[in-house]
């Protein structure tokens, strides 16, 4: 009787790069219960496996899409990093190069186009260290960008003692609360 034997670890986490593994050989992580292969596109993909376990350590962004028309490109909430996204159609798991490309951060690209009536599901996964825990569009919309500083409607600058210039405050004709309260109390 014939035996296949696979390349294993026991490492939690363990994942084989490229040189680990020749074309059409296996290797098992029985820790995570996590099966790889070696691609035609010359990287390593999982067969499957238990989900990850986020324990604080990574951000999880569900983009979920009900197609009503053919479809092939998706933009997942806030972008992904690469090769740190899962996509499922119609909760089957589609592998990276044999099903789509994610290459540019913002796009994802069916080779075979969703139908009317599918749902693709689009998991992009951040570390926290990278991003504090916002994706990229949810720090543009938190925090105030560079080319808005010393520009109208935007914040002021600070000059060298750390005081706002006197050219981004407004005129001294207006009158302040301060002034105002003061002239009432005199008018009585």
């Amino acid at each position: 009787m014939s035996k296949v034997i696979l390349k294993k670890s026991s490492v939690a986490g363990r994942i084989p790069t490229i040189a680990d593994l020749d074309y059409g050989e296996l290797a098992l992580n029985y820790t995570d219960g996590k099966l790889y292969y070696k691609t035609s596109g010359n990287t390593v993909a999982e067969i499957g496996g238990t989900s990850a376990t986020l324990s604080g350590t990574a951000l999880r962004v569900v983009t979920t899409v009900n197609v009503t028309s053919t479809q092939t490109v998706f933009s997942p909430t806030g972008g992904y990093v690469v090769d740190a996204l899962d996509v499922y159609r119609n909760g089957v798991k589609l592998l990276p190069s044999l099903d789509f490309t994610a290459t540019n951060g913002s796009t994802v690209t069916l080779l075979v186009a969703a139908e009317n009536g599918d749902v693709v599901e689009l998991v992009a996964y951040t570390i926290e260290a990278l991003a504090d825990g916002y994706t990229g569009a949810e720090a543009d919309a938190r925090f105030q960008l560079v080319s808005q500083k010393g520009v109208a409607n935007g914040y002021p600058s600070l000059d060298s003692s750390g005081l706002i210039p006197s050219s981004q405050l407004p005129p001294n004709n207006y009158i302040t609360i301060d002034s105002a309260i003061a002239m009432a109390i005199a008018l009585g």
